[in-house]
């Protein structure tokens, strides 16, 4: 999925994953998210993930002073300058949420981030 990614345009650097191994809610919606976003230029990548536990993005450990935005089918979301990791920590921790039926990657170091 990485390298499907990497190789789409800007546009499309983002991807929506949900674990099939966890319940919906009544309702029938997912309980959680996963949003994987990847730069192929940076070599870099973000996440973020919600559940009912909140909403949290990404960590690296230095970054930039302005926003990253990824698109997701052309929608922008923005992160936090210091959100983007390395490409393998992205693959890792996108291993760890399908193996461990869809909980939150404990690879990447995570923050409360709510989009607005």
């Amino acid at each position: 999925m990485i390298d499907a990614l990497l190789g789409e345009p800007h546009d499309s650097s983002m991807a929506q994953v949900h674990s099939l191994d966890r319940e919906a809610l009544p309702s029938g919606v997912d309980d959680h998210e996963l949003l994987v976003g990847v730069s192929q230029a940076r070599g870099r990548g973000v996440m973020w993930f919600t559940d009912e536990k909140g909403s949290f993005s990404s960590v690296g450990e230095s970054g930039r002073e302005n926003e990253i935005v990824y698109l997701l089918v052309g929608y922008p979301y923005g992160f936090p300058g210091n959100a983007e990791v390395p490409l393998d920590v992205i693959r890792q921790s996108l291993k760890e949420f399908v193996l461990s039926g869809g909980v939150r990657p404990s690879v990447i170091k995570w923050v409360p981030h709510e989009f607005r």
